[in-house]
């Protein structure tokens, strides 16, 4: 913060108290700006600080080049391949554009690498028992051979077909790669406020029925 005595605003503004940049449009040129900072909200007369602004970093940027339109339900099928439930901000717009992001690519590297494990542990479990009912499958095959009954073509074929689960699924957990979530993007343009709007399936659930959309975009 700049000191105010020593500037001699203070004393500027105790003779003219309107004198603090009401009325005044500056552009500024920056590396980043807290939208959220509570200083940076509004003027002194209550009016937005901030018109408008544009990233041109290009950080973060989402191609959403590929256009699609509602489905007879009203939903929306996402680049992600989940039919988005659009909420009462969705039920005048005709046109949107896709898009989507990885989670991961938004998230601290340490918690990422903490999601990533837990992830994998739950997919672990659920390839455990899988790999039990799939053993146990050929165990009962393997034992109809030893008693004599291994004549049956059809039998052979899906002990080998378990097999090859079997190795399939070994080989999965040994090259397991979790890339994250995918986040569904929805752009569209508002035309009764002229303005784009964008709206991002967080969850990853498909349900943006209480979403909020964000401008401007």
């Amino acid at each position: 913060t700049l000191p105010k005595t020593e500037t001699g605003v203070a004393e500027l503004l105790a003779r003219r108290p309107e004198a603090d940049g009401r009325g005044i449009k500056v552009a500024i040129f920056d590396t980043g700006c807290d939208l959220a900072a509570s200083g940076l909200a509004t003027s002194s007369d209550g009016q937005p600080k901030y018109l408008d602004f544009i990233d041109g970093t290009g950080g973060g940027d989402v191609d959403t080049s590929k256009v699609a339109k509602k489905e007879p339900d009203g939903s929306v099928k996402g680049l992600s391949g989940r039919s988005l439930k659009l909420g009462s901000w969705g039920e005048k717009v005709e046109e949107f554009r896709l898009g989507a992001r990885r989670l991961f690519e938004f998230m601290p590297s340490d918690l990422v690498k903490k999601m990533k494990s837990e992830r994998k542990q739950m997919v672990e479990v659920k390839q455990h028992i899988t790999a039990g009912e799939i053993q146990r499958a050929v165990d009962k095959l393997a034992g109809a051979a030893a008693k004599g009954d291994d004549s049956d073509t059809q039998k052979r074929f899906e002990k080998k077909d378990l097999e090859l689960q079997q190795a399939q699924l070994k080989e999965l957990m040994e090259k397991w790669d979790d890339p994250g979530p995918l986040m569904d993007v929805l752009m569209y343009h508002d035309t009764e406020k002229d303005t784009w709007r964008v709206v991002v399936d967080v969850d990853c659930h498909g349900d943006l029925t209480e979403a909020s959309p964000m401008a401007p975009f």
